[in-house]
């Protein structure tokens, strides 16, 4: 199943690329100070189309509006980074998750840029391309690199959330707000990033990155710890730095933590 739905997005990635290199795009405002692009609504027709010739039995949610019934669900984010894809930064990808209700059975997170696929079925580990990766092995926060993703729906937070990036700069090694957060979790299931706190996220752009940090050896959870990963509010990373970084949010964001 893995490999038809990994063909899939390989293909959408194409109708992505082809959007990326012309001159002008179409971009509509759909809320505060969050667009849509005709490569958005382009490529999730494609794989809505091709998900349901593949898989007629399996009900889709994705970002742009596609909805189908059924029992196990495919959540699609067709376009994760649109301000990124608008502004010809190259970090941006299509995320793509089977969920049986709270359970994220696979995960295929691409960026066409680099050709990089990463995946992970429930159970069986996590891959970029044909390479199994894990977690950094990090254990000193001071050297770690974290990320951050703070999209409007979380902005009511925006204080709290000032204050816990005063505090981390200049204690940790880096810090950085990447702009696509389904890429930030599958960078820490690669290693490339150490932990990371993604505020105001919807299902379809943490289903795929959540599956892939567990396969890899990670750890992510909810900002209070627990497993409602598809909350949209989660932290992640290998056992030392998520450690550090969900006492640090735990500390700060106390008020809103149920």
């Amino acid at each position: 199943m893995i490999e038809d739905i990994k063909g899939i997005v390989r293909d959408a990635g194409k109708v992505l690329l082809d959007y990326y290199h012309k001159v002008s795009l179409s971009v509509e405002k759909k809320g505060n100070l969050d667009y849509v692009s005709e490569a958005d609504r382009a490529a999730e027709k494609f794989l809505v189309e091709r998900l349901r010739e593949s898989f007629p039995d399996t009900g889709i949610v994705a970002e742009e509006g596609a909805h189908v019934s059924g029992k196990k669900i495919f959540l699609i984010d067709p376009l994760d980074g649109t301000n990124n894809f608008i502004h010809h930064i190259p970090y941006f990808c299509i995320s793509v998750s089977l969920v049986d209700g709270d359970n994220i059975l696979l995960g295929v997170i691409y960026d066409p840029i680099r050709d990089e696929m990463f995946h992970a079925e429930k159970g069986r580990g996590a891959y970029l391309n044909k390479r199994r990766i894990q977690v950094s092995g990090l254990r000193y926060p001071s050297r770690a690199v974290f990320s951050f993703g703070f999209p409007p729906p979380a902005y009511r937070m925006k204080k709290e959330f000032i204050l816990l990036l005063e505090e981390l700069v200049g204690d940790v090694n880096a810090v950085r707000w990447l702009g696509a957060a389904a890429l930030d979790l599958a960078y820490v299931a690669a290693g490339r990033i150490d932990g990371t706190a993604q505020f105001g996220l919807k299902p379809w752009d943490v289903g795929a990155g959540a599956l892939l940090v567990k396969e890899a050896g990670g750890i992510i959870t909810d900002l209070n710890g627990g497993g409602d990963v598809l909350s949209g509010y989660v932290v992640a990373g290998n056992k030392n730095i998520y450690s550090f970084l969900s006492e640090k949010i735990h500390r700060r964001f106390s008020r809103y933590l149920r």
